[in-house]
């Protein structure tokens, strides 16, 4: 049975398909800041993967890698079958390492590829507390930045959260330090001044909350005034 992938980046026989039954496999790549802690990826100039080394076991020259495995890969089942028995535990961890295979199949002239994903931020790890709120903080531009092109208008994004539930009208304001919680919905021409928390409330169209306001289960009808310092 023959291997097939298609993917950007590997040589290619023809133009639109990859076909070529020494390809075993690929493995989802990234380029990141800081690589320490990950395997790194050692690889030709074809994108040919020769090795993948983890941390511990990496010279110097390696650990200056940036590009690095995210533990994700699609291997051609048959050929995996035929090695994945053949590994070994000869490494500082004494653990059989997935990522041997690579080595085992180059040994058996198969081929295994990078796929390079340039945004890293889809593979960060999550191991503490700590990685979890770079995740999250990541998560939340991410969708910070999806309103905004839907047309709502962040100053000082950093500072603003707003909840997966909320939904957002185009023309909407909303200044730093807002917190959008809930099942919150923002009306056309709205603007959300400054350290306001809004929480399972509708607020109508052409709304003014000012400054400090907190407002919880509530509706806001259209054109209304709010604050500041008002809590409703």
């Amino acid at each position: 049975m023959e291997a097939m992938l298609h993917f950007e980046g590997a040589p290619a026989e023809g133009e639109g398909n990859y076909r070529n039954e020494k390809v075993a496999g690929v493995v989802i790549t990234t380029k990141v800041p800081n690589p320490l802690g990950y395997g790194r990826i050692i690889k030709d100039k074809n994108h040919r993967i020769l090795r993948i080394v983890e941390e511990k076991d990496a010279t110097y020259e390696e650990q200056q890698i940036d590009e690095i495995n995210t533990g994700i890969y699609l291997f051609y089942a048959p050929y995996l079958k035929e090695v994945i028995d053949k590994l070994e535990n000869n490494n500082s961890q004494k653990e059989y390492y997935l990522t041997d295979v690579i080595q085992l199949l180059n040994d058996t002239g198969k081929e295994v590829y990078a796929l390079l994903v340039p945004d890293y931020t889809q593979f960060i790890g999550v191991n503490d507390r700590w990685n979890l709120s770079k995740a999250e903080n990541i998560l939340r531009m991410k969708y910070l930045q999806f309103w905004s092109y839907a047309g709502v208008t962040f100053h000082n994004p950093e500072t603003v959260y707003i909840e997966f539930d909320v939904e957002l009208s185009p023309d909407v304001e909303i200044y730093q330090n807002v917190a959008l919680k809930g099942k919150t919905s923002i009306g056309e021409n709205s603007v959300i001044e400054e350290n306001c928390v809004i929480k399972n409330s509708k607020i109508g169209k052409k709304v003014k909350i000012l400054t400090g306001s907190v407002i919880e289960n509530s509706v806001i009808e259209d054109n209304a005034v709010i604050g500041p310092y008002a809590r409703i």
